[in-house]
């Protein structure tokens, strides 16, 4: 099997990763051991240095110009990108500050690389065990809910809603982090900016949050997420750098647990910006409106996201197989204009076409839960001095909320 057939026969076990798994993982026989370390060597490159965080991930300072994304077939001739050629701007006298003094940002941790090498976490066998254990994909990591398919998937968000004359260049939020509670290793919950784009059957998205998934991870932790697809998740796209794509050039490993702080009652926050660079179109991915760099989803990833998105939604996700009960969402509970117990998107804006910031109220906002006996969402537009245009969402799932 040549290099690119192994890596799109990885991509394909990678990308469903959070699907419904029967039977505990295993490894049986010589050839399949064989054929894991045949995948190890290929995602996992040579490194300069080597870092074990407190939480037992190995990330790898891997150099820039070899790390594993650059196997993808589209990225053959690739010019990496070192940093966005303009940063969005904010619409001179519309800026509005948050000032809520009981929010704490999140800064996730930069490790400390090698000049010229970006921090990889390495992948090890167990990690590809738990891959290989699934049998079959549901498409659960596609989000539009006018698919018939999304039974296992849960939703609570409140989004832009799709209008071919929306042209959206990014979108930014602040999410308060929470630790949901996980019933078994396959179930996983998070929170997210979707930017998406539909044409037909044609569906691209990426996404950018929070997630605890012990199937993907290895624990309950919370972490710092990515994932991207082309085809609703069918054949396409995968987690952080787990295959092919996304292009490093920060050095913040994507997946890093989220650690909260301990100053009393004041909430965690994780503030993402997902955007378009005006001059290569690559759509970037950055900590806060710090410029945080993490890197970068180059824009021949992508067929109908190339240009731009006609659809943006902030909210959250959890994920529970066959006939377990749902489990739950955000912070587990829900409580109506009550953010101190309820998780929220808060700060959301969208970027235009002549990159700057723009508040949601242009666009027609959509409020939406695919359970709301379970899961609710309350999207309040602007709380002025709090935090800007949010939306409320999550809840503790349950029998209820069925499968």
């Amino acid at each position: 099997m040549d290099m690119f057939k192994i890596i799109w026969f990885l991509i394909i076990f990678v990308s469903i990763v959070s699907v419904e798994v029967a039977g505990r993982p295993a490894v049986t026989g010589s050839e399949e051991d064989e054929e894991l370390e045949k995948q190890l060597k290929l995602l996992n490159k040579p490194a300069s240095k080597t870092i074990k965080t407190e939480h037992g991930d190995i990330i790898d300072c891997v150099d820039i110009y070899k790390q594993p994304s650059l196997d993808h077939p589209a990225l053959k001739n690739h010019t990496i990108q070192m940093e966005p050629s303009a940063f969005p701007e904010e619409l001179r006298g519309h800026g509005t500050p948050l000032s809520s003094s009981n929010l704490m940002e999140v800064k996730p941790r930069r490790l400390t690389c090698p000049r010229g090498t970006v921090p990889i976490p390495r992948i090890q066998k167990e990690d590809l065990i738990r891959i290989r254990s699934l049998p079959k994909t549901t498409k659960a990591n596609t989000y539009n809910p006018s698919d018939n398919d999304i039974h296992v998937t849960h939703f609570a968000d409140c989004h832009i809603r799709e209008d071919p004359t929306n042209h959206i260049y990014g979108a930014s939020a602040m999410f308060s982090i929470y630790n949901p509670k996980i019933a078994t290793i396959y179930d996983f919950s998070g929170v997210s900016i979707w930017i998406q784009n539909f044409q037909g059957d044609k569906y691209n998205s990426i996404r950018a949050g929070w997630i605890v998934n012990p199937n993907l991870y290895g624990d309950n932790n919370t972490r710092l997420y990515t994932r991207w697809t082309v085809d609703r998740d069918d054949q396409t796209g995968c987690y952080n750098t787990l295959c092919p794509g996304f292009i490093q050039v920060g050095s913040v490993p994507l997946n890093q647990v989220l650690n909260q702080p301990t100053h009393g009652d004041l909430q965690s926050t994780l503030d993402l910006l997902v955007f378009k660079d005006p001059k290569t179109k690559n759509w970037w991915l950055t900590i806060s409106k710090n410029r945080i760099l993490v890197g970068y989803w180059p824009s021949n990833l992508f067929d109908v996201l190339k240009d731009n998105a006609q659809r943006i939604a902030w909210g959250g996700f959890a994920y529970s197989p066959g006939n377990e009960a749902a489990l739950e969402m955000g912070s587990g509970q829900f409580k109506s204009n009550d953010q101190e117990n309820t998780c929220f998107a808060g700060g959301l804006q969208v970027i235009d076409e002549f990159n700057l910031y723009r508040d949601p109220s242009k666009f027609t906002i959509d409020a939406y839960s695919d359970k709301p006996a379970c899961y609710g969402v309350d999207y309040r537009g602007n709380t002025t001095g709090e935090i800007g245009y949010n939306v409320l969402f999550g809840g503790p799932g349950g029998l209820k909320c069925g499968n």
